[in-house]
């Protein structure tokens, strides 16, 4: 078969996908240039199918054609899983279709960069069930690549079309999903995710532990955060266990977690934002010496310091992930200079030796554990800020506060705890040079993380590939 018999091939199987479901179509591309919807307008009687496609080139056209935010495609560059999933959501709700699809990625060497080579693609595809997304690593010249997405692209659109939706919407005689919901949710909390879940999965049921139990084998899938150790035990039909929650170091812990089940944890822009946020205030107020300042008004002490510019502090964050990277992100606008680092990167003692400010976004790993101790904090210039948002275990505290009373360190802000709520008594309460927060740097916010954790187990139950799976050997 040559190539333009498969490429027509491919649309005619799109076509008539598409035409026995009722459904109409519409594309998002940047590196394709508007290949796919110029292959599927080649088909005579494309219109019944086809409504509308959207190229851009740049960053603006993203945002103006699609309403993709300006600060997402900033903090994780516009070749992305969080880019293409918002270019999908865009071009959907812009065109008012049953399904979109997006693309986006790097064709040429002109936009190559460490990480995402030459044929780096992310394709996204979904509608009213939620976005599917996959990242590509394609070989070949610039045009190979670009062929290769689109034959990728019809065939991925062609299985979606055929395959039924989880939300029985379009699919009345598919049985509903049902799904596990359970952890250790504060007041209230429970009953806003089986709202938000309601929302983006209407003819889903979402058991509890005891439903579960009830009726163990129609289980498909969980959604936990922080579940009781063996909750997840003894339900054979699992696909998919989805983390609410960004970290999974105590869901991982859980020595009775089903080993052959994916875990996925809890990966939402919105999340992300929040925490950027969190440790850009962190950070502002050490700059300016505001912790000092409220240190004074307790004593009715006035005076003032010296007011060192964003430029003059050099702030260094531990994790590259999806944390690490928008609040770096974040500081740099700022003006700040922001260094990065992770386990697999440059030895960490000479950043410390140069860095104002260190933010913890690490993962809790066995080889994270302890490592902000007296050799990681003696390593720091007198006076520097320490911002820990990652996990209290990270942290020898007897360490940490005998580098405060010596005046080594100037201030801690910190987040999380060892034990958490942290014990009445305990002396960071007091402490002069600490400010605690309780555990709220960025909370899952179930208005988005919903349909995030929807998304991931439709992909499952489709057999494909969810986002985010976690590496158990790595603990994260």
């Amino acid at each position: 078969m040559t190539e333009e018999t498969a490429l027509d091939a491919a649309v005619q199987a799109l076509a008539t996908a598409l035409r026995a479901r009722g459904w109409t179509m519409a594309t998002a591309e940047s590196c394709t240039g508007g290949m796919i919807a110029a292959a599927c307008t080649s088909l005579a009687g494309s219109s019944d199918w086809f409504e509308r496609g959207f190229v851009t080139y740049s960053n603006l056209a993203k945002t103006e054609l699609l309403g993709v935010d300006a600060k997402l495609i900033a903090e994780h560059g516009a070749v992305s899983e969080e880019v293409v999933r918002a270019m999908v959501r865009g071009a959907w709700q812009r065109a008012g279709v049953d399904i979109a699809v997006a693309v986006t990625g790097i064709a040429g060497p002109g936009g190559a960069v460490p990480g995402k080579p030459v044929g780096t693609v992310w394709l996204g595809w979904g509608g009213a069930w939620g976005v599917t997304a996959v990242r590509l690593q394609l070989t070949g010249d610039r045009g190979e690549v670009r062929r290769a997405t689109m034959m990728e692209a019809l065939r991925r659109l062609t299985a979606a079309a055929q395959e039924p939706v989880l939300d029985a919407g379009a699919a009345p005689d598919v049985p509903p999903l049902r799904a596990l919901l359970c952890g250790d949710f504060d007041p209230g909390e429970e009953a806003q995710w089986r709202e938000a879940l309601a929302l983006a999965a209407p003819q889903a049921r979402w058991l509890s532990l005891d439903e579960a139990r009830a009726s163990p084998g129609a289980v498909q899938a969980a959604l936990v955060a922080n579940p009781p150790p063996g909750s997840l035990q003894g339900l054979p039909g699992l696909r998919l266990i989805q983390s609410l929650w960004a970290g999974v170091d105590r869901l991982l812990a859980d020595t009775s977690l089903p080993a052959g089940v994916p875990v996925a944890r809890m990966v939402d822009p919105a999340m992300n934002a929040a925490m950027a946020e969190t440790a850009l205030w962190a950070t502002l107020a050490l700059q300016r010496g505001y912790f000092a300042y409220a240190r004074q008004q307790r004593e009715s002490l006035w005076r003032t310091h010296a007011q060192r510019r964003a430029q003059d502090l050099q702030v260094l964050v531990l994790g590259q992930g999806q944390m690490g990277t928008a609040a770096a992100a974040a500081l740099a606008r700022q003006g700040l200079r922001v260094r990065g680092w992770r386990r697999d990167g440059t030895p960490l003692v000479p950043l410390l030796a140069t860095s104002d400010v260190v933010i913890n976004l690490l993962p809790l790993t066995a080889a994270t554990r302890g490592l902000i101790d007296a050799a990681f904090l003696a390593a720091l210039p007198r006076g520097a800020g320490l911002v820990n948002l990652a996990r209290g275990a990270h942290v020898v505290d007897a360490d940490l506060l005998a580098a405060l009373d010596s005046g080594h360190l100037g201030h801690a802000v910190l987040d999380v705890f060892h034990t958490e709520p942290l014990p009445v008594g305990h002396p960071f309460w007091q402490h002069p040079r600490v400010t605690v927060l309780p555990h709220a740097a960025a909370f899952t916010d179930p208005r988005s993380a919903a349909q995030i954790a929807v998304a991931n187990v439709q992909a499952a139950l489709r057999g494909e590939t969810p986002a985010h799976l976690v590496e158990r050997g790595r603990g994260y």
